[in-house]
């Protein structure tokens, strides 16, 4: 039998990705995001939420998400998250380069996130992006407490 052609595919989420995206959420985060603020966030119309997916003969299977969110000339990224067995492979690149990507070309000039100061994976890769760190927000994280490292990033810098 020939090997199964499986392709990676990135494309908006969707309500039928919900459940998929929250037992991602809750197995990644100590504060996860419940079904129900995904579902509002996507009834929303405001968020800018992608799902990266193996696409198999049969079936798709999620292997990471974002969401995040431009008002005016200033986008957020909220989440950013990818399966265990999958991290290491580059998907948190790929939907972090897709999101700033498409602010750039939306107008946006500057992006800002927050992340776990003992997140180092995470501040490995948008410091890899260009983003830098202007402030701390002490204690911000609860279970554990942990301090919150403020990162933006200019848009019209070079990637």
């Amino acid at each position: 039998m020939a090997p199964v052609n499986e392709t990676i595919r990135l494309r908006p989420m969707t309500v039928c990705d919900v459940p998929a995206v929250a037992a991602l959420e809750a197995e990644t985060f100590a504060d996860p995001w419940s079904q129900r603020i995904y579902e509002e966030t996507l009834e929303s119309g405001r968020y800018d939420c992608r799902v990266l997916e193996q696409l198999g003969e049969d079936a798709s299977e999620l292997l990471g998400y974002f969401a995040g969110q431009r008002i005016l000339d200033e986008a957020e990224v909220h989440r950013i998250a990818v399966k265990k067995a999958s991290r290491g492979k580059g998907y948190g690149q790929r939907l972090l380069e897709d999101f700033l990507t498409r602010m750039r070309r939306a107008g946006a000039e500057t992006v800002f996130l927050e992340v776990r100061a003992g997140n180092e994976a995470a501040i490995g890769l948008y410091r890899k992006n260009g983003f830098t760190q202007s402030g701390i927000r002490r204690g911000y994280y609860h279970n554990p407490s942990e301090d919150a490292v403020l990162m933006q990033k200019r848009l019209s810098e070079s990637s």
